[in-house]
């Protein structure tokens, strides 16, 4: 299918067949004797369709910040790096470069455990840039599993620690094992050309920018149909209602209740009463469904738009798939027809999308 987005509306569209029941099945067979067939009839009598090609519509998007680039360079860097995995195999050696241990520590003030400064279990790299004390990454360097060494050090000026600002401590650190070791690879140009088809790093930055921007706009885009479907709806003008077809939809409609109302034993004036409905309401949803299908239908026609046999077979499988069906199970309870109906139905849609006029605001930071 084209727009993947697009083969929700199909849930939809069956739910309501499945609220209707057998009532609906008996406007269906009105439909296949030809009383219902809009798309064979001269719509024009009946509805005056809004502009819809080029329906403008601004969506707003957040911009790429350098951190997001940054967070997806990096996750490509991960994708060159291979490690060794000692978890099931313990390693003993003294520790090096890039390996991932486990271990305990104790921290000491003066002498005494301080508060929130032990914990019996806390995994991390081994490494320069990992984000700790340098002083502290020193002491864990060429431990074997099974020691503790002592790592004494300042703590910065920072309110977030509190009466320990500033202060000497020690942690006195239990090298519990050596779960892994990491070789990252070295990003040359060659590397970088392979995996990215880029040349240099900031090609390559860019590049991704602009695939980021692309996921955030599609995001943005999530309901956009929907959106555009009814704006044109909305500015679509009926010129006058196929009574058959209101009778058709009020007949739907009301049937409901009367099918609920007989199954407990109650007039439908209180079911509806109950769904705090009234038969000018039911007359209205009638009208408006009529609506809906007189600008569907009268786009089709005007495009030209059409499933053949051939889009059918290759899109089956996917509307079946969203029902938990198979392409058999479906046909069999919605029938070919209806299918093909809600096939066009999407592609009404796809083809607004498409022609649309969409422009992207994006949000301050």
């Amino acid at each position: 299918m084209r727009h993947n987005k697009v083969k929700r509306i199909l849930s939809g569209l069956l739910a309501a067949v499945c609220l209707l029941g057998v009532l609906v099945g008996c406007g269906e067979k009105e439909r296949e004797e030809g009383g219902l067939d809009l798309l064979s009839m001269n719509l024009a009598p009946y509805i005056e369709l809004a502009q819809y090609k080029g329906v403008a519509h601004t969506l707003e998007v957040s911009p790429v910040t350098d951190e997001e680039v940054e967070q997806s360079f990096n996750s490509f860097l991960s994708t060159l790096t291979t490690f060794d995995d000692y978890s099931q195999e313990p390693i003993s050696r003294p520790t090096m470069e890039n390996d991932y241990i486990q271990l305990r520590y104790v921290g000491k003030l003066d002498g005494e455990v301080f508060d929130d400064g032990s914990t019996e279990s806390m995994f991390m790299l081994l490494s320069e840039d990992n984000g700790y004390f340098e002083w502290l990454n020193e002491a864990l360097y060429g431990v074997m599993p099974g020691e503790t060494v002592t790592a004494t050090g300042n703590l910065p000026e920072h309110e977030n620690y509190g009466d320990l600002s500033g202060r000497e401590v020690v942690y006195e650190l239990t090298l519990e094992a050596i779960l892994r070791h990491y070789h990252f690879a070295e990003l040359t140009e060659e590397l970088l050309l392979e995996k990215t088809g880029c040349r240099t790093e900031e090609e390559y930055r860019e590049k991704l920018r602009a695939e980021l921007d692309q996921a955030k706009k599609e995001i943005a885009q999530e309901n956009i149909h929907q959106v555009l479907w009814d704006k044109v709806l909305e500015g679509s003008t009926v010129i006058k209602y196929p009574q058959k077809h209101v009778n058709y939809y009020y007949d739907s409609y009301y049937g409901y209740y009367e099918y609920y109302a007989a199954e407990n034993g109650y007039p439908v004036a209180t079911i509806l009463a109950q769904a705090g409905k009234t038969v000018e309401d039911i007359q209205n949803a009638a009208q408006a469904s009529v609506k809906e299908d007189l600008v569907y239908y009268a786009i089709v026609q005007a495009e030209g738009l059409s499933v053949t046999d051939e889009e059918y077979a290759d899109r089956i499988e996917g509307y079946a798939t969203e029902q938990d069906m198979t392409a058999e199970e479906l046909e069999e309870t919605y029938g070919k027809d209806y299918i093909v109906d809600c096939m066009l139905y999407d592609e009404m849609l796809a083809f607004l999308f498409e022609n649309a006029d969409i422009t992207y605001a994006y949000s301050e930071e």
